[in-house]
Protein backbone atom coordinates (compact mmCIF):
# COMPACT_ATOMS: atom_id res chain seq x y z
CA UNK A 1 0.00 0.00 0.00
CA UNK A 2 2.71 2.37 1.22
CA UNK A 3 4.52 1.92 -2.39
CA UNK A 4 1.42 2.09 -4.44
CA UNK A 5 0.60 5.34 -2.81
CA UNK A 6 3.85 6.80 -2.56
CA UNK A 7 3.86 7.80 1.06
CA UNK A 8 7.41 6.90 3.22
CA UNK A 9 7.42 4.42 5.46
CA UNK A 10 8.12 6.92 8.49
CA UNK A 11 5.92 9.40 6.96
CA UNK A 12 2.82 6.93 7.45
CA UNK A 13 3.86 6.09 10.57
CA UNK A 14 4.06 9.35 12.10
CA UNK A 15 0.50 10.21 10.74
CA UNK A 16 -0.56 7.08 12.57
CA UNK A 17 1.21 8.28 15.82
CA UNK A 18 -0.50 11.74 14.98
CA UNK A 19 -4.02 10.66 14.61
CA UNK A 20 -4.27 7.47 16.13
CA UNK A 21 -7.70 7.43 18.41
CA UNK A 22 -9.04 4.96 20.63
CA UNK A 23 -12.66 6.43 19.06
CA UNK A 24 -11.43 4.48 15.65
CA UNK A 25 -12.34 1.16 16.77
CA UNK A 26 -16.13 3.11 17.02
CA UNK A 27 -15.92 4.12 14.10
CA UNK A 28 -14.42 3.12 10.59
CA UNK A 29 -14.57 6.14 8.67
CA UNK A 30 -12.11 8.24 11.33
CA UNK A 31 -9.08 5.98 9.79
CA UNK A 32 -7.17 7.94 8.42
CA UNK A 33 -9.82 9.58 7.00
CA UNK A 34 -7.41 12.75 5.52
CA UNK A 35 -5.45 9.24 3.64
CA UNK A 36 -5.31 11.04 0.29
CA UNK A 37 -5.96 7.57 -1.63
CA UNK A 38 -8.70 6.40 -0.22
CA UNK A 39 -9.40 3.24 -2.95
CA UNK A 40 -5.66 1.78 -1.48
CA UNK A 41 -6.98 2.20 2.39
CA UNK A 42 -10.07 0.86 2.56
CA UNK A 43 -9.22 -2.60 2.86
CA UNK A 44 -6.84 -1.84 5.04
CA UNK A 45 -9.05 0.29 7.48
CA UNK A 46 -11.40 -2.79 7.22
CA UNK A 47 -8.70 -4.75 8.31
CA UNK A 48 -7.23 -2.44 11.17
CA UNK A 49 -11.11 -1.65 12.20
CA UNK A 50 -11.87 -5.49 12.97
CA UNK A 51 -8.67 -5.74 15.02
CA UNK A 52 -9.24 -3.20 16.87
CA UNK A 53 -12.41 -4.50 18.29
CA UNK A 54 -10.66 -7.28 20.16
CA UNK A 55 -8.76 -5.18 22.15
CA UNK A 56 -10.01 -3.08 25.61
CA UNK A 57 -9.81 0.59 26.05
CA UNK A 58 -6.53 0.00 28.35
CA UNK A 59 -4.94 -1.67 25.52
CA UNK A 60 -5.73 0.98 23.12
CA UNK A 61 -4.48 3.29 25.29
CA UNK A 62 -1.48 1.36 25.62
CA UNK A 63 -1.32 1.29 21.72
CA UNK A 64 -1.50 4.82 21.75
CA UNK A 65 0.97 5.20 23.91
CA UNK A 66 3.90 2.91 21.97
CA UNK A 67 2.95 4.67 19.25
CA UNK A 68 4.22 7.85 20.97
CA UNK A 69 7.00 6.45 21.99
CA UNK A 70 8.49 4.57 18.82
CA UNK A 71 7.29 6.87 16.27
CA UNK A 72 9.86 10.04 15.95
CA UNK A 73 8.91 13.20 14.62
CA UNK A 74 12.56 13.32 12.73
CA UNK A 75 13.60 10.48 10.43
CA UNK A 76 17.23 9.51 10.09
CA UNK A 77 17.67 10.37 5.88
CA UNK A 78 20.46 10.36 4.57
CA UNK A 79 20.81 14.50 4.35
CA UNK A 80 20.13 14.74 7.79
CA UNK A 81 22.83 12.35 8.56
CA UNK A 82 25.13 14.23 6.33
CA UNK A 83 24.34 17.66 7.56
CA UNK A 84 25.57 16.32 10.49
CA UNK A 85 28.13 14.44 9.46
CA UNK A 86 29.98 16.93 7.45
CA UNK A 87 30.81 18.93 10.37
CA UNK A 88 32.27 16.62 12.15
CA UNK A 89 34.29 15.26 9.73
CA UNK A 90 35.59 18.83 8.77
CA UNK A 91 36.03 20.79 11.35
CA UNK A 92 35.57 17.82 14.57
CA UNK A 93 32.32 19.50 15.18
CA UNK A 94 30.09 17.49 16.91
CA UNK A 95 27.35 20.36 18.39
CA UNK A 96 25.25 19.38 15.16
CA UNK A 97 25.45 15.72 16.51
CA UNK A 98 24.21 16.32 20.27
CA UNK A 99 21.96 18.77 18.97
CA UNK A 100 19.86 16.19 16.46
CA UNK A 101 20.01 13.46 19.19
CA UNK A 102 18.36 16.00 21.61
CA UNK A 103 15.54 16.80 18.75
CA UNK A 104 15.16 12.54 18.58
CA UNK A 105 14.48 12.30 22.06
CA UNK A 106 12.05 14.65 22.32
Amino acid sequence: MLADSQVGYHDFFLALKQKFSIQWRDDISQIFADFEQQELIKPRRECYYHLLQSYSNDELKGMAQQLQKYNPQQSLIRPVIESVWEPIAVEDNWQPFYDLLKQLSL
